[in-house]
């Protein structure tokens, strides 16, 4: 959809254009067929032209298919990196979070023959306080 809406739209640079009008199609199809998504191969298309543009060596392309196939190959590399990135950071905090949730129930464990104690003491009403300084001792 994105893709269509700038085909549609006049792009300031007339090479930059005729590159991404030519192979934008193929490359879409190619990262969707690599990431398994429509909406992550658009996504990386528009990176990968945005690094293209910004980078200025449009012009300068003489296999603008090669380059874009090897920029592809690498976003898909950078993107996998940071899936797996994500996905360990993921892991760390759930295990942080049963670690701490293990901590709690051995505490709560610890505390038991307390609790159980303090119950049987309830039992008994409790002690008057002294009145006076001499009946303190």
């Amino acid at each position: 959809m994105v893709i269509k809406r700038i085909l549609a739209t006049a792009p300031a640079n007339a090479v930059l254009g005729r590159i991404f009008q030519t192979h934008s199609p193929w490359l879409l199809s190619y990262l969707k067929r690599r990431l398994g998504s429509h909406d992550g191969a658009e996504d990386a298309v528009l990176e990968l032209f945005t690094r293209l543009a910004a980078s200025s060596n449009a012009e300068e392309l003489q296999n603008p298919r090669a380059y874009l196939l090897v920029a592809a190959c690498r976003l898909i590399r950078e993107l996998q990196g940071r899936h797996m990135l994500e996905t360990s950071y993921l892991d760390a905090l759930s295990r942080q979070g049963e670690q701490t949730t293990a901590r709690l129930s051995s505490r709560h464990s610890i505390c038991r023959p307390y609790r159980k104690s303090t119950k049987r003491w309830k039992k008994y009403p409790p002690r008057p306080a002294p009145s006076s300084a001499a009946d303190a001792v």
